[in-house]
């Protein structure tokens, strides 16, 4: 019969497994992913059932990497996305009352499980030498009132402007790493998309994920987001209407 104290912790690991799924993914399959991955998953194997690329799965882990604040690998490297996997694992044990992959006190969520997937080993985790810095998501500091630098999505007339517009944000934000920004985008993007999307000649063709998950890995709270999605759905609107006029002509 479990405590009431095991009962607490179970609820407090189901409410925060749940906020970080959410949070860090994008959309119902992204979100499917990373609870696949929670239930113990082989990563690969989670992208082959989910149809989405195995550079989005890395790309997840790297963004639960950032969400739960992990130190002490490199950034986007296997030991990085092992202990992401980890963690994640991990809470989903004490969210659901099965055993931890290890003997270690559930509260303890350390990197140092030896994980094993439904479909095979997947490695053992030891905590290295802590050399690298931390990693935080990146923070946006406003104008002062008046100053009027801040890219107004609302002004983009095409595609091409929203692009246009999307790199002046990156650069008013702070110019951050596109690793960077592309582990606090929840998953929207590889790092190697994220330098294509803040490249001076970008022609990536611009998706409304891209959109959102760039201004939130660039530092850009709900408000940014919710203006920047409107702006392009806006422009994808006007975009499809002389197509619609001519058909009914």
């Amino acid at each position: 019969m479990s405590s009431r104290r095991d009962l607490r912790l179970r609820d407090n690991a189901q409410g925060e497994l749940q906020a970080l799924i959410y949070d860090v993914g994008t959309g119902s399959g992204t979100r499917k992913a990373l609870a696949d991955m929670a239930e113990g998953g082989d990563p690969r194997a989670v992208a082959k059932r989910h149809n989405i690329p195995v550079s989005k799965v890395w790309g997840l882990l790297e963004a639960v990497s950032v969400r739960l604040g992990i130190e002490g690998y490199a950034h986007g490297s296997i030991e990085d996305r092992r202990a992401a996997y980890n963690e994640l694992r991990k809470l989903y044990c004490v969210a659901s009352g099965t055993p931890l992959p290890s003997n270690e006190v559930a509260e303890d969520l350390v990197t140092k499980a030896t994980i094993r997937s439904k479909r095979g080993y997947i490695g053992s985790i030891i905590p290295r030498s802590r050399t690298t810095a931390p990693r935080t998501v990146p923070q946006v500091i406003e104008d002062a009132a008046g100053a009027g630098f801040k890219p107004d999505p609302a002004t983009a007339g095409s595609t091409a402007e929203m692009r246009r517009l999307l790199r002046e944000y990156w650069e008013w934000a702070g110019e951050f790493g596109s690793r960077r920004v592309a582990a606090a985008s929840g998953g929207a993007f590889s790092h190697a998309t994220a330098a294509k999307l803040i490249a001076a000649d970008s022609k990536v063709p611009l998706r409304l994920e891209y959109v959102a998950g760039m201004i939130r890995g660039c530092g850009g709270g709900d408000a940014d987001q919710r203006a920047w999605v409107a702006a392009f759905r806006r422009v994808r609107a006007a975009a499809r209407t002389p197509r619609l006029k001519a058909v009914g002509e």
